[in-house]
């Protein structure tokens, strides 16, 4: 089973799917499960709200959605399968009428069952990659929001050696569409997609650094493999460059004015992935 994320590399959209682990298919636990205790957390650079949760060993816990608009509920969960259930007992919210930032307990949303549920994909030490269902801070409702959270204080010692290298993330048909090459602290990225029955993406360089499972990217160039013009009737037109698809290069890259700014994500190195804030890339 596969699922697509987005991933905004530093301007560009990194596509890569997780694989469902099978290694917690059996498991029923109310609470205290050892690889789910702790304190997780979204990436704050993705996101104008994200998530931060704490799994307490008594089965107890506390969410708390942070960013533009932050709220907090706390109750008790169960762990069975591949289902994280949230049985929510109280709610709190920031009062913004007040020039605090403390949150205050509220009533529960009106016609809110209280039961939160997130899907499993993933679970090792460092990241918690879940879908997130019912949902009050995003309406209720059957759909899903993915998310990959990480492990707070965790950190492997990571190197720019630990990371050099290629690496690819795949759509959910297997194709590749980003490529991501590590030299020295410079790298090289690609992003592709299908335009007009033909392959065209964007490229981009610059130089970066990791510290405490943090990766910095710092990028120089962006290029696109298309032009943009106005027609006779002052409408835009597309002219596109073919990309190679085994080399990833274009016939033809048009550089950008426009300058991506710094930017710094959580990461994670896993068994031949490397989960950069909302994606997972493969090591080639």
């Amino acid at each position: 089973m596969k699922r697509i994320i987005y991933l905004a590399f530093t301007a560009l959209v990194t596509l890569g799917f997780v694989s469902c682990n099978k290694t917690d298919d059996e498991k029923s636990i109310s609470g205290g499960d050892s690889s789910l205790t702790g304190i997780w957390a979204g990436d704050a650079e993705l996101s104008p709200h994200y998530a931060i949760v704490t799994f307490n060993e008594d089965g107890t816990y506390v969410w708390q959605w942070e960013g533009i608009h932050r709220m907090k509920d706390t109750g008790k969960y169960t762990y069975s399968g591949k289902e994280i259930k949230m049985n929510i007992s109280e709610y709190y919210e920031q009062d913004y009428s007040m020039e605090s930032e403390e949150l205050k307990h509220t009533d529960a949303p009106q016609g809110y069952d209280g039961i939160r549920t997130c899907k499993v994909f993933e679970i090792n030490p460092g990241i918690l990659s879940i879908e997130i269902y019912g949902d009050y801070f995003m309406g209720g409702g059957d759909y899903g929001f993915p998310t990959i959270l990480f492990r707070e204080g965790l950190d492997q010692n990571l190197t720019t050696s630990s990371i050099q290298g290629k690496w690819e993330g795949y759509d959910e048909e297997g194709n590749v569409r980003t490529r991501v090459m590590f030299d020295g602290n410079n790298y090289t990225s690609y992003n592709v997609w299908t335009e007009s029955g033909r392959l065209v993406g964007m490229k981009q360089t610059g130089t970066w650094s990791v510290s405490k499972n943090v990766l910095s990217q710092t990028p120089s160039d962006l290029w696109y493999s298309f032009e943009t013009g106005v027609d006779g009737n002052n409408k835009t037109v597309y002219t596109y460059s073919t990309v190679n698809p085994d080399t990833f290069e274009a016939e033809k890259w048009t550089k950008t004015t426009y300058s991506p700014t710094p930017t710094s994500n959580k990461v994670y190195l896993g068994d031949g992935k490397l989960y950069i804030g909302e994606a997972v890339i493969y090591k080639k």
